[in-house]
């Protein structure tokens, strides 16, 4: 189910926050007249995740995707300690994927999800890097993390993913479209 609310005058962030949370909805969007401040708000009052992860774009111009728990993904995980967010990157990749991409040409903006770990809502802010891979390699899932498959997908079965994505990765997807175009004419 996906929901959309909005702030009502007068009303507290986090309270008018907590009413969705605790109906553990499936997705709902949340939009405030200063995005910045509600996500602070948001983070002081939830024990924040950080993680990171790659948008990857082959030399054909096709998607590096993932798929766990029946839904298409993009391969991501938490940063370790010590770790920059870029580091966490291209060790995600390879760890759930064995793609290790050739570059990483741009950061992109993170995503944010909340997901529930002992009945306790928990932020997970992810960094995203829009990377590049040129090798032969076939992907290969990470099964022992819950990762059934692995591959390389085109623009036009991005209909099909589309329909079976988390919510918050769907922007991704159309970061995936733009830059597959400048990877397939310059030939990477």
């Amino acid at each position: 189910m996906h929901q959309n609310t909005g702030m009502q005058k007068n009303q507290n962030v986090w309270e008018v926050f907590s009413e969705f949370l605790n109906k553990q909805d499936e997705n709902f969007d949340f939009h405030c007249t200063n995005p910045n401040d509600c996500l602070d708000i948001i983070k002081k009052n939830l024990k924040c995740k950080k993680a990171a992860g790659g948008v990857v774009i082959n030399s054909v111009g096709e998607l590096l995707m993932i798929e766990r728990f029946g839904k298409y993904d993009l391969p991501k995980g938490h940063i370790e300690k010590g770790e920059t967010p870029i580091e966490t990157a291209f060790r995600e990749v390879f760890e759930e994927t064995g793609i290790m991409p050739d570059a990483s040409e741009k950061e992109l903006p993170p995503s944010y999800h909340i997901y529930f770990l002992e009945e306790k809502p928990i932020l997970k802010e992810v960094y995203w890097f829009l990377m590049s891979y040129t090798g032969n390699v076939k992907p290969i899932p990470q099964t022992k993390e819950q990762i059934s498959s692995a591959g390389w997908y085109s623009k036009e079965k991005m209909k099909i993913v589309e329909k079976n994505i988390f919510y918050n990765l769907k922007p991704y997807l159309e970061y995936f479209l733009i830059a597959s175009e400048t990877h397939i004419n310059k030939g990477l």
